[in-house]
């Protein structure tokens, strides 16, 4: 049996491979990073199959937004308690882009406090953790590249 695919083969290849590497990533709006996840111009991305954007209302610095590298819970906000004994509400979603943002969005007490925490990192003692070591994001999309190419070789 021979097999012979024309270039309308190769292409539709390569598209099932770019399409299926672009629906990766869940984006969130962030006002800073942790160890796990860059907030770089207020977007972080985590994984759209594990990960999941939250929203934290704290009574005193208000709310703030970052990427989860755990999936939603099953309720959409829980209350938890800090080691300081202040309550917080925690609330998830991976509906869609900046879901933590478009369900929660800033009130305007929370602008001036973002604003002021932008001006200090060490507003409450704390620091801003820096970016984690992390390949880079586009070394898969490389390398999916590479192997289609070599298909596209072998096939023609």
């Amino acid at each position: 049996m021979n097999l012979q695919f024309g270039r309308n083969s190769s292409l539709f290849i390569f598209v099932i491979f770019i399409c299926a590497y672009t629906s990766e990533a869940l984006k969130c709006k962030c006002t800073q990073s942790s160890w796990k996840t860059t907030c770089e111009d207020g977007i972080c991305e985590v994984d759209d199959e594990s990960g999941s954007c939250l929203m934290l209302n704290h009574p005193i610095s208000g709310r703030h937004y970052a990427c989860s590298q755990s999936p939603a819970s099953e309720s959409e906000c829980i209350e938890k308690t800090t080691k300081s004994g202040a309550k917080v509400t925690v609330c998830s979603c991976d509906t869609s882009d900046f879901c933590n943002f478009k369900m929660w969005p800033m009130e305007s007490a929370d602008v001036v406090s973002s604003q002021e925490s932008a001006q200090s990192s060490l507003r409450d003692g704390r620091r801003e953790l820096p970016p984690p070591n992390s390949a880079s994001v586009t070394a898969p999309f490389l390398t999916l590249f590479t192997l289609t190419l070599a298909l596209l070789k072998f096939f023609n």
